[in-house]
């Protein structure tokens, strides 16, 4: 941050990209050498694994680790733009998810990713307009693509199963 001060960059900037980027940059390169190695379901799979990582320690733990740091339970205070950058993360998050629960990536919605990634650059002040558009597309999918709805559906049973201590039998298939 200090560095990025002196060179002129703004901190939310640096926060916000700069460090994410650094910290997410391993799991990118295993994910690219999994597909280099015709092995893209691995590939996927780690950068799903990183981002539940992402959503449920990192972030989860940010309001426990101000709490332990306040001496009492409180909320981790955020400004309109802090809420605006969580609530456009997390909507984007939905929509990758709603996008791949079938296990497969359409062009569409990486076309979808890119498009509204470059836009939140472009209307910085438009980022809760943003999330609600990638929030609404979600619903799209899961609603009208009958490949989302068996995903997640297959993803429910699999996830119960396991529960259970029951292998996945389309594991199996796949090895």
């Amino acid at each position: 941050v200090e560095t990025g001060k002196h060179l002129g960059i703004d901190e939310f900037f640096l926060v916000q990209w700069v460090a994410p980027l650094a910290s997410e940059s391993p799991e990118v390169a295993v994910a690219v050498l999994m597909v280099l190695r015709a092995r893209s379901a691995h590939g996927l799979r780690t950068l799903i694994s990183s981002n539940v990582n992402q959503w449920t320690l990192l972030v989860g733990t940010l309001a426990a680790v101000y709490s332990i740091a306040s001496g009492h339970a409180a909320a981790l205070p955020m400004d309109h733009r802090q809420q605006d950058e969580v609530l456009l993360t997390a909507a984007q998050c939905v929509f990758g998810i709603a996008a791949i629960a079938d296990l497969r990536f359409a062009l569409w919605q990486g076309a979808v990713l890119t498009t509204l990634f470059i836009a939140q650059f472009i209307f910085a002040d438009a980022h809760r307009y943003i999330a609600f558009g990638y929030i609404g597309l979600s619903v799209l999918v899961i609603v009208f693509d009958s490949g989302t709805r068996d995903g997640f559906a297959q993803s429910f049973r699999t996830y119960f199963r396991m529960l259970r201590g029951k292998p996945d039998p389309s594991a199996a298939a796949h090895h």
